[in-house]
């Protein structure tokens, strides 16, 4: 999540245009206060590597007979789950289910949790390293598809506990939108192991635009939900009462010597333009 959070940061600075470049808009400083965090208690990729193997180890017990609880338990069900190679929905709305996703997810983390078993397996205790290294890559995207599934597994309890009935609504939609965007950032695995077709994938894509378009209008009253106030923002163009133009300018103002020449200007601007011109600068 933290690498998501770290994508979504960006995705705000690229959504503002040139003003969110500015120091004065403080994203560029939210980004690199929040990178850290990627590494906090462990970098994210040491965390990764250690969820993956935790997966195949859960595996490996399933299959000596041992019964696994909390966020691996599906493993015991991995044979029954990989009977179905393929997802059976008809009605692309269906993908805006909770549990139509997290099928999906559970399969795929199954499915790679078995296959880079047995490569592991088969590499033996003399190649173990060797083998672990060379698919790193894949076992990092293991974890991430598991992150994935139990993150949405904890929302929708959580959804399900809200007292306040009346919020319910909003925060299901919010859920579809994170499990579309699930399945839209792991297209290219449900593709090359055969779950969704071309025909799926083109219907997650599209219906993930259309989330991302009925949730416009609720956009301000949501991040308006956290009630964050301005002076811990700090950015004109976050202003709670959305009247950014006076705070910009005034906080551009307000900066030492804000609106003077800045001082390489008489030193080498100036003299380039008096040259050409025959006019002083």
């Amino acid at each position: 999540m933290t690498w998501y959070a770290t994508e979504i940061l960006e995705s705000c600075r690229r959504a503002c245009g040139g003003h969110a470049y500015s120091s004065y808009n403080a994203i560029a400083g939210l980004i690199g206060d929040y990178g850290v965090v990627t590494t906090g208690g462990g970098d994210n990729v040491v965390l990764m590597q250690q969820s993956a193997r935790y997966l195949i180890s859960s595996l490996k017990w399933v299959q000596e007979g041992q019964q696994l609880i909390g966020s691996v338990s599906y493993l015991n069900d991995c044979k029954a789950i990989l009977a179905h190679s393929k997802t059976t929905i008809q009605d692309p709305r269906d993908l805006l289910s909770h549990e139509v996703v997290v099928d999906a997810l559970t399969w795929a983390s199954a499915k790679k949790t078995t296959e880079l078993g047995a490569i592991l397996a088969a590499a033996g205790k003399a190649n173990a390293d060797e083998a672990w290294n060379t698919n790193q890559a894949e076992l990092i995207r293991l974890a991430d598809v598991h992150s994935w599934r139990y993150f949405l597994i904890l929302y929708q309890r959580g959804i399900e506990r809200e007292k306040n009935k009346s919020v319910y609504p909003m925060l299901r939609k919010m859920g579809q939108l994170m499990g579309t965007f699930a399945l839209k950032q792991h297209l290219s695995l449900f593709l090359e192991e055969g779950y969704f077709n071309g025909t799926h994938a083109k219907s997650i894509r599209q219906l993930f635009l259309d989330q991302c378009k009925d949730l416009r209008k609720d956009a301000v009253p949501l991040v308006d939900a956290w009630a964050i106030p301005d002076f811990v923002i700090k950015a004109p163009i976050g202003k709670y009462d959305g009247d950014i133009y006076p705070a910009y300018f005034g906080a551009v103002n307000a900066g030492q010597k804000s609106l003077d020449p800045p001082a390489y200007w008489h030193k080498h601007v100036a003299p380039m333009l008096n040259e050409k011109t025959g006019s002083k600068c």
